[in-house]
């Protein structure tokens, strides 16, 4: 596949960098920038650098408890399945990767309800209304936890591990991103 790509300058002399997949995509992105963020007359854009991953590191997981972070806890899980699910232990298996994360999730929300967290949604993701990513996310849910430490206390629990092993088959890769409600005045 061929890529071509042609520079732009936008207001405020920033060069963005398009490049053409010959099958109809097309990327516009700064160029160039000595950091992120870019200042236009009406708007900001900020580029990002977006990595999924199956489980949090041991400092991202540290961070979080050491964070500031109060109350309630909504997690939102951006979730990317494999074509096929793949478990370690090598078993053989006809799931798909969504398949193999719905036997996960059928035993970690009751798990989650039984420690005093609740599923507040789940479903897919069907549309990219605005923005820009290589690939959109297959599902997304919501599941709030009643803190930080309950958070951390759940994915540790043993028994969650036991059950874990169809999440980390079923998935290709996810963000988890840690929210808090906010009173809108």
């Amino acid at each position: 596949m061929r890529l071509r790509s042609n520079v732009i300058r936008l207001q405020g002399g920033v060069d963005c960098a398009r490049s053409y997949d010959g099958w109809g995509q097309s990327n516009w992105k700064p160029s160039g920038a000595l950091n992120n963020e870019h200042n236009f007359k009406h708007r900001k854009v900020i580029c990002m650098n977006i990595s999924n991953a199956v489980n949090p590191t041991q400092e991202q997981m540290q961070k979080f408890l050491l964070s500031d972070f109060t109350g309630p806890v909504c997690m939102l899980n951006l979730i990317k399945y494999k074509a096929k699910a793949s478990y370690a232990d090598g078993r053989e298996t006809d799931l798909t990767g969504e398949q193999a994360y719905g036997l996960y999730g059928a035993k970690m929300k009751p798990f989650v309800e039984s420690c005093g967290g609740k599923l507040l949604f789940s479903g897919s993701a069907d549309f990219l209304m605005l923005g820009e990513i290589d690939q959109l996310w297959d599902s997304v849910a919501i599941m709030q936890y009643p803190s930080k430490e309950q958070f951390v206390e759940i994915v540790s629990n043993p028994e969650v591990a036991g059950f874990s092993v169809h999440r980390t088959a079923g998935l290709e890769g996810q963000m988890l991103i840690a929210t808090s409600q906010r009173n809108i005045t």
